[in-house]
């Protein structure tokens, strides 16, 4: 009996234990199969993530013509989340065209995008306005040899800049032998050029004054608005920083005030259409984001009586045809009022006025050296959109590569999804 007894209890032992293994083993089993099943189920929600994504990086913004894809790169290559594409298209935030799609897509507050920008200094474009009036005769022959110069030899150190210069109507003919108008004086290159401001006058929305009495080659206010219009001779870029320039010694439209009696320098208020031209500059400037920067010099040879130089120029109506040593009596005597308008022009648009009390065209050269030199975007960076990330979700990170306009390299934008 007892090893019947032994017998049943060794077989009985061995059924638990056969039955616990097969427990054990189904628990695996089940436990692998589910660890499967939310491991596939995981990979398919990321799938869906990442085929998503990649939807909005190349869709189309409609304003532009260029993929969400681009239009991150152009912000990248700037450092900045807002893209000027000049007049015409303007502004685009790439910011908030990657927020409205990506909030349909996941909804707002389930996601979050970085994009880290480049160290890149982008290149250069300005467009300046050269008043034509026969003060300005000093300066044409150095300008028209040296700012050329100038452009080129940022271009061999590295820097890309261009120029276009654009001369005010009228030009002066001067006894040096020199004219105020653009022709074969201003060397064309690559980098730089010159125009006539009616040259591109149809292409804009601002038109340099007209009338009887009118000084269309002092007229920079109206100038500078229709320049920034129209843009450089490549066409604005909207990855460049731009510039525009004024030079000029007088108020907009002639410093001559015809509703006094008096000769010289009348009472602010009564240069209404000077003040006109200015504030058509300034908003023109203003709308297209491009800061102006004033140059004034002054031919003083007693500052403080403010007494003028002379000039000489040739006029049908001088003696001879040559208006030789003529005073420059409004250019001095409305020195402090042109020295305002330049300042209100610059502080409104974000430029920089400079007064300059000789009338070497050294110095006006050496002032637009250092404008460019000092032209620098001002940049982020990275590009951030969306929502901070939750450290308690079940994030899904995708990452896009975003090749970075016209630079050769590329930079990623890092996408977080929860839900």
């Amino acid at each position: 009996m007892k090893g019947q007894v032994f017998e049943i209890f060794g077989f009985l032992i061995l059924a638990i234990a056969v039955i616990g293994v097969i427990l054990l083993i189904r628990y695996f089993m089940i436990g692998s199969y589910g660890k499967t099943v939310l491991a596939m189920v995981e990979r398919h929600v990321y799938e869906e993530v990442h085929a998503g994504v990649n939807s909005i990086f190349f869709m189309t913004e409609e304003k532009s013509g260029r993929s969400m894809m681009e239009l991150v790169g152009i912000a990248a290559y700037t450092g900045n989340d807002t893209v000027n594409f000049g007049p015409g298209v303007g502004d685009v935030n790439v910011v908030k065209e990657l927020e409205w799609r990506l909030d349909a897509l996941y909804g707002k507050g389930k996601w979050h995008v970085r994009v880290p920008y480049p160290d890149i200094t982008p290149d250069v474009q300005i467009v300046m306005v050269l008043d034509a009036s026969a003060s300005m005769c000093y300066a044409v022959k150095e300008i028209s040899t040296r700012l050329p110069a100038v452009i080129e030899s940022f271009i061999s150190a590295g820097k890309k800049v261009s120029a276009t210069l654009y001369i005010l109507p009228g030009g002066a003919d001067c006894c040096n032998g020199y004219k105020l108008q653009c022709s074969d004086q201003f060397p064309e290159t690559p980098y730089f050029h010159c125009r006539g401001i009616t040259d591109i006058e149809s292409s804009c929305d601002t038109k340099t004054a007209k009338g009887v009495g009118v000084q269309t080659d002092e007229d920079y206010g109206h100038g500078i608005a229709c320049a920034v219009e129209a843009g450089p001779v490549e066409e604005w870029s909207p990855l460049s920083v731009k510039l525009g320039i004024i030079i000029s010694d007088e108020l907009p439209e002639g410093s001559e005030c015809f509703s006094s009696s008096r000769f010289g320098c009348c009472p602010g208020q009564d240069y209404v259409e000077q003040r006109k031209s200015l504030e058509a500059g300034i908003k023109s400037a203003q709308e297209n984001k491009i800061p102006i920067f004033t140059i004034q010099q002054i031919d003083f040879t007693g500052k403080d009586r403010k007494e003028c130089g002379t000039i000489c120029f040739k006029n049908a109506g001088c003696p001879g045809g040559v208006c030789a040593n003529q005073d420059l009596l409004l250019q001095c005597a409305c020195t402090d009022l042109v020295t305002q308008y330049h300042q209100d022009m610059a502080s409104a648009t974000g430029g920089k006025a400079f007064t300059l009390d000789s009338i070497s065209a050294s110095d006006i050269i050496d002032k637009i050296n250092q404008i460019i030199v000092e032209a620098k975007p001002v940049k982020k960076p990275s590009l951030e959109a969306g929502s901070a990330v939750p450290s308690y979700k079940n994030t899904r990170v995708v990452e896009v590569l975003i090749p970075v306009s016209v630079s050769g390299i590329y930079t990623k934008a890092y996408v977080t999804q929860w839900s």
